[in-house]
């Protein structure tokens, strides 16, 4: 009995000494509990699963509550007062948040690019605490939560933080760096404070059009024309060897053809587009899925349109006018896009009558909301100068804002997933349209839904100075903060979660910290960064990545809970440096 006992003992030791997932800790457990011989290890066995079901972040709130419910099912037989408690966590588990999660959560963010685009940059404490609000609310909002959004938005509070976090999230696959990286480039890249030649190296990392498509947006803020070479030869090269798209070819021919009257050094440019372009397999069989792609390819499957039919005896002055073409446009056979209706709309108006026309959109009952945000996004920008038009334009935006309040209201909580009116709105006339927004629903008396109130809160904090929104921002955390666990994410702030303020060495111990991944797709992108780094002679970059290998530690952009494989991250960087 003593023997069998010591074995039973050495067997727990062991189990309890490793890592397991739920489903083999929670079968252990309800098998001891119905085996009279393994009583003895009933309580860490118990210990140990419970331990583990209250740190699984991972999954949705479903699988959470499905643990809690095992384990309940697991003890019931012995404690039924511990089942109990279990079922209650279950509970809790699916009824932290409701309908409300979306709203909630886009709210928060909306507040939050507005309290983050001040000059004098948040602290990486806040942007840290967001972002561990953000992997507490991705389980209850799933398939709509924007990991991308919620990257964007920490870059516009504390850049270096968002790359920090976007390695922590790598590094516990919460987050993959390919969905988290474009949109802080991306958000980077519009700031225009750091050069194009320290970001494009890091489209290594993101999908094999991104590096080419980036060199083209961001043609002019290169340190010099021959690093716009170098990034130029190295895209075009990595596309030319997944095979080429005829968009993708296009837009490098587009971008030769933009410098074609630069001085001599830029020659080689063209040179290479005539000499690959005929020599590249081009994929003609796997068109863009993006939105513009297939806009242009429904387009071409449409029959041409007969603009003349559709604005026949059009009078920019009656107000059923722009609804009648609008039907007559939708009636046409095949799918059509309705940007090209309001394009040819405006593209038609006569000099002198576009005050007019805005009026009579403005006026119109048939205007929807797609409608109004679409048109106002079209507005040819020439227009602003005609006086008319200048004294036109509160009128319009106050109409407009009266007819959509609610609607505009619930879509400042969609960030992401809808458009938003506003987003298509010159900025010295969006504060008057969210004052009438909530100047309608102080006047209102109908029922608020949770996508109102919600929408309200972050209307509200966006007419607030910058000071008062960061306070905004911190309560509106703190509130989602009683949720969280102590070990969600990366656990409670520290110090050691701070990456400082340089970019670039931000950039380096990001790529330090992937050199060192378990998988070796993602080394190897790191260790393709590395190479870019070197090709465009980033020296600071370089510089900081010797001092990180220096100090031998990820620092900042490693998960304290996970190990770092400081050989793997050694190795791959002197393969790359090579």
């Amino acid at each position: 009995q003593q023997a069998a006992q010591d074995t039973i003992d050495r067997w727990s030791g062991s189990f309890l000494g490793q890592n397991h997932l739920i489903p083999t800790a929670l079968d252990r457990l309800r098998a001891s509990y119905r085996c009279e011989h393994l009583a003895s290890i009933h309580t860490p066995l118990e210990e140990f699963a419970a331990k583990i079901v209250d740190g699984y972040h991972d999954g949705d709130t479903m699988d959470r509550a499905d643990s809690y419910i095992g384990l309940a099912r697991a003890v019931l037989p012995f404690c039924p007062d511990d089942a109990r408690v279990y079922l209650n966590r279950a509970t809790e588990a699916v009824s932290k948040f409701g309908d409300e999660a979306l709203a909630r959560w886009s709210s928060l963010l909306n507040i939050a690019n507005h309290a983050g685009s001040s000059e004098d940059q948040m602290n990486a404490e806040t942007a840290y605490r967001l972002a561990r609000c953000g992997e507490l609310m991705s389980p209850y909002i799933d398939k709509y939560f924007d990991w991308g959004l919620l990257a964007a938005t920490l870059t516009k509070m504390s850049p270096t933080s968002a790359f920090a976090i976007a390695s922590r999230w790598r590094d516990r696959d919460a987050c993959s760096l390919d969905t988290s990286l474009q949109p802080i480039i991306d958000e980077l890249a519009v700031r225009g404070d750091v050069l194009a030649d320290q970001l494009w190296p890091l489209t290594s990392f993101t999908n094999a059009t991104s590096a080419l498509r980036f060199t083209e947006r961001q043609r002019d803020q290169f340190s010099s024309a021959t690093n716009l070479q170098t990034a130029f030869q190295l895209s075009f090269d990595q596309m030319a060897k997944h095979g080429i798209s005829q968009d993708d070819l296009d837009r490098a021919t587009r971008l030769a053809a933009s410098v074609e009257e630069m001085p001599n050094e830029y020659n080689e440019i063209n040179n290479l587009v005539k000499s690959d372009s005929t020599l590249m397999s081009v994929s003609r069989t796997n068109p863009r899925t993006t939105a513009a792609g297939t806009d242009q390819e429904s387009e071409e499957r449409s029959a041409p349109i007969d603009w003349d039919l559709v604005f026949d005896g059009m009078d920019y002055h009656e107000v059923a006018a722009i609804g009648q073409a609008k039907r007559t446009f939708n009636e046409l056979p095949g799918y059509q896009n309705s940007a090209l209706f309001w394009q040819e709309l405006f593209g038609r108006c006569p000099n002198g009558k576009e005050a007019a026309l805005l009026r009579t959109l403005a006026s119109d009952e048939e205007l929807s909301i797609w409608d109004a945000e679409q048109a106002i996004k079209l507005i040819p920008p020439k227009w602003a100068s005609r006086p008319s038009v200048q004294a036109s334009w509160p009128s319009f935006y106050r109409t407009i804002a009266t007819r959509f309040y609610t609607e505009i209201a619930q879509r400042a909580t969609y960030m992401g997933t809808r458009p938003n009116l506003l987003d298509g709105t010159p900025p010295a006339h969006r504060k008057a349209m969210v004052e009438t927004v909530l100047a309608r629903f102080g006047q209102s008396d109908f029922d608020w839904d949770e996508s109102d109130a919600f929408g309200v809160a972050a209307l509200c904090a966006e007419l607030l100075p910058k000071a008062a929104q960061a306070n905004v921002l911190s309560y509106a955390i703190s509130r989602l903060e009683q949720h969280v666990s102590p070990g969600l994410a990366d656990g409670e702030w520290q110090t050691g979660l701070c990456p400082g303020s340089d970019i670039d060495d931000a950039i380096a111990g990001l790529v330090w910290n992937a050199l060192s991944a378990p998988n070796a797709e993602t080394r190897w992108e790191a260790a393709h960064c590395v190479c870019r780094i070197v090709a465009l002679n980033n020296e600071n970059q370089v510089k900081h990545l010797l001092l990180w290998d220096e100090r031998g530690n990820p620092g900042a952009f490693g998960s304290p809970s996970l190990p770092f494989y400081e050989l793997h991250a050694r190795l791959y960087l002197l393969i790359a440096i090579r």
